[in-house]
């Protein structure tokens, strides 16, 4: 198989990041976000054991990914067992030989997201929402041919290395002098 690209945007211009990577039919590798804030991409898809595995990030700060694709449906587990969260993705088609939704969870009921993706297959574009319509992010890629699931994987993962990345990044409010 050839490479496909999988290049795109999670969230806006001033509070977002690039997502640029290529799919070659056993590895996913690749960048999320820019040089000094985001992380390498590299994953192993088994297609005939059904399995997508890997890291974000680097070997001291980043996120391991191990997900199981069975038909229509994958689960798995990003991050570890302590600060991670659970992936389950289903997709279905929404009309005969037309887009297909991707919907799931990342996390738990109270610390996570929800996924609505939507592929276009005549034109290999992935878009929707991770998370809820006030705290998420819009995602758009263009996927090409990569498999709608990995795909979705990829734009899930992303968001939740996004939130990795940004939870301790805010003020911490307090008032008073600090001396």
């Amino acid at each position: 198989m050839s490479q496909t690209r999988i290049d795109g945007r999670l969230g806006g211009h001033v509070d977002g990041m690039d997502i640029h990577c290529v799919y070659t039919g056993d590895e996913i590798s690749g960048r999320l976000g820019g040089v000094l804030v985001g992380c390498d991409v590299d994953l192993a898809y088994d297609s005939a054991a059904g399995t997508v595995h890997g890291r974000f990030g680097g070997v001291l700060i980043g996120r391991s990914l191990q997900l199981s694709i069975q038909g229509n449906v994958a689960h798995g587990r990003f991050g570890g067992l302590v600060d991670g969260m659970d992936v389950s993705l289903g997709l279905s088609q929404l009309e005969p030989g037309g887009a297909t939704r991707i919907s799931g969870r990342c996390g738990g009921r109270v610390m996570g997201f929800d996924c609505e993706l939507r592929l276009d297959p005549t034109g290999g574009l992935l878009n929707g929402r991770l998370g809820g319509s006030v705290i998420g992010k819009d995602v758009e890629l263009q996927v090409g041919e990569t498999p709608p699931l990995i795909a979705a994987a990829l734009a899930v993962c992303a968001y939740a290395y996004y939130l990795f990345l940004h939870r301790n990044s805010g003020s911490h409010g307090g008032g008073g002098s600090r001396r």
